[in-house]
């Protein structure tokens, strides 16, 4: 792909997934703050270069394109970790752009499906799955200062006996578990926007390893579940192109779902939202049939 063609690209994508607009706006910030060195060297941090003459302070199209290249949810974070002691107010737009993302995508309340055998915390932590995470036991402990048992029927009030102060102090803890627990680097190189956002939100949705094995099946490769050599380099020598490689993650992660939704009621009931939310990652709606 030309470097044309890629800015073309980038500015498409900016257009079509949220976030990406985010990325927009916090980098002309970041210019007139004066902060562009910092945005080049979150680009070289995710693996991509900023042109031939280095992290020099001027965004121009090398920098763009290496902007383009890289995963999204990474770029933001790496830029968060960089203006944490130098900016913070643009700092804190790199993390609400990602948990506006989440909340979109999860909720903000503390809630308990139906068919569940746990509660899930806002921004989509799922206590069976995370029994040890930090904003579980945070919320476990909230309850049971206030006396209520964590059941099914209480969990409303649970949610509705958090502070905004501790809103807060959750939030924080939420951002930093999925920074530590579904930012993988390794991964995240290879991947352009649209299948880097998919990646991030199969790993959020089903578990870090579930998105791993879409992210296998999609290269056709044994689907282990497990980053290594072999998934590694075959994300570096695939054929496939961001929207072609997002699509095949969507049609294994909707294999799964349907997969599911066959075992009963219990997950048929959540097809249609599912189907949504691969919709919303931008996978071709005639492949969800």
């Amino acid at each position: 792909m030309t470097p044309k063609n890629y800015v073309k690209t980038f500015q498409k994508i900016g257009q079509a997934v949220p976030i990406w607009n985010s990325v927009f706006l916090i980098v002309k910030e970041a210019q007139e703050s004066g902060q562009s060195d910092l945005i080049q060297r979150a680009v070289v941090e995710c693996g991509q270069s900023v042109g031939k003459f280095g992290v020099d302070g001027v965004i121009g199209q090398a920098t763009i394109i290496g902007i383009a290249r890289c995963n999204p949810v990474s770029f933001l974070t790496m830029l968060g970790v960089l203006l944490k002691q130098t900016d913070e107010p643009l700092q804190r737009s790199v993390k609400d752009t990602i948990m506006d993302y989440l909340a979109e995508a999860e909720g903000l309340h503390v809630h308990w499906n139906s068919t569940e055998s746990n509660f899930t915390t806002m921004y989509g932590i799922y206590a069976t799955l995370f029994p040890r995470a930090k904003p579980v036991l945070y919320i476990l402990r909230h309850a049971k200062t206030h006396g209520i048992r964590v059941v099914r029927k209480n969990i409303s009030k649970i949610d509705a006996l958090l502070s905004d102060a501790q809103r807060v102090v959750l939030r924080d803890m939420i951002y930093d578990f999925y920074v530590e627990n579904f930012m993988d680097e390794r991964v995240n190189r290879y991947l352009e926007p649209l299948s880097a956002l998919s990646f991030f939100s199969h790993g959020v949705n089903g578990g870090k390893k579930r998105g791993v094995i879409t992210l296998q099946r999609a290269l056709k490769i044994d689907d282990d579940g497990i980053v290594g050599k072999g998934t590694l380099m075959a994300l570096e020598h695939t054929s496939m192109d961001d929207v072609a490689l997002n699509n095949s993650m969507g049609v294994a992660m909707w294999r799964f779902y349907k997969y599911l939704a066959s075992k009963g009621k219990k997950y048929s009931v959540y097809l249609n939202g599912w189907r949504n939310r691969l919709l919303g990652l931008n996978v071709w709606e005639k492949l969800l049939s």
